[in-house]
């Protein structure tokens, strides 16, 4: 299984009320949800994806990531987060 690229935790801080659902999935663990500012957290989307997929059977072992943030490579992705409303959008084809 693959994770392409998404947001980082270091750059996707959230408000309670996002981490409030993370933790009604059942997905506040292994550093999904990290200390923000006060009252907000940063959410690491690849730690979720791999706890959502653990929790379907798939090893570890199994997933590979990219590793690549929208955020940070401004040259390569589009990021709404970093850019606004004025983004283009991505893209995947996916084939077995």
């Amino acid at each position: 299984m693959g994770i392409g690229p998404g947001i980082s935790a270091a750059r996707y801080e959230v408000g309670p009320e996002v981490a409030a659902a993370v933790r009604a999935a059942g997905l506040a663990r292994d550093g999904v949800l990290l200390a923000g500012r006060g009252d907000r957290a940063h959410l690491d989307l690849e730690a979720a994806i791999r706890a959502q997929v653990a929790g379907a059977g798939v090893p570890d072992a199994s997933v590979r990531s990219l590793g690549l943030c929208t955020y940070g490579e401004r040259e390569r992705f589009f990021s709404h987060r970093r850019d606004g409303a004025v983004t283009g959008r991505h893209a995947l084809v996916a084939t077995w």
